[in-house]
Order: C-alpha cells, then structure tokens, then sequence
C-alpha cells in the first residue's frame, strides 16, 4: 500500500476514533485538515464540520460555509440540505430554508414527512406571538 493510502486510512480511523469518543475539540482541527489536505471530495466529512460548527460552536456561517461546499459535491443528499435548511434558519432566511427543506424532500420524500424534525421545522417557520 502507497504512504498516501496509509495516510489517507490513518486519518479516516483518527476521525472515526474521535466521534465515536465525542472529543469534539479534537475533531475540529483534524476533520479540517484532513478534507483541505488529504481528501478534498469527503462531503461527508463537510457535513460533518458544518453539524459541528452549527451545533457546538454556534457559528452559522462557518456551519453554512462547509454545508454549501458539502452540498456542491454531492447534491443528492436530502440530510446536508435539511442541515442547511436549519442553518438558514437560524440567519432569518426563511425562504431559502424552506426551499432547502423541500430540496430534502424531493430528495427523499419518507425522510421527512413522517418525522418530528419535519415538524419541528414547520412549526419554526409559524411567527411567534
């Protein structure tokens, strides 16, 4: 096997190590050099930081950033749009959340319809009182 396969598996099981064991601190630094450096296409991986940026660190932009690049590799994957939907969301775009969240829909139609994400959603788009 070639030192870039090594490499290339050797980040792959750091990665997975680190979720598995919920060091999000660690994750970070290491998930972002290995797509910058290693493997450029891994939009799961993208998605991954963008649900880390979004969820931990509460920073929407740096969350939309990697969704978007996620999205612009893979544009079959109704869970980066939902993803995308709720960080567009938390900006105030509502338009573009709910086209995100039909795109998820379209996508895959029994993903959403029946679940309480979906729900949630709808709800979150109603003005408060």
């Amino acid at each position: 096997s070639s030192p870039n396969n090594y490499k290339l598996l050797t980040y792959q099981y750091l990665l997975n190590r680190l979720q598995d064991d919920c060091k999000i601190e660690e994750f970070e630094p290491l998930a972002i050099e290995y797509i910058e450096h290693i493997n450029p296409k891994d939009d799961y991986r993208m998605y991954l930081l963008s649900d880390y940026y979004f969820t931990n660190k509460k920073d929407v932009n740096s969350a939309e950033n990697w969704i978007n690049k996620a999205i612009k590799l893979n544009k079959e994957n109704a869970e980066y749009y939902f993803l995308r939907s709720q960080i567009f969301l938390k900006m105030g775009k509502e338009k573009a959340a709910m086209k995100d969240i039909n795109s998820a829909i379209s996508i895959n139609d029994g993903l959403y319809r029946d679940t309480s994400h979906f729900q949630k959603f709808k709800e979150s788009l109603k003005p408060s009182e």
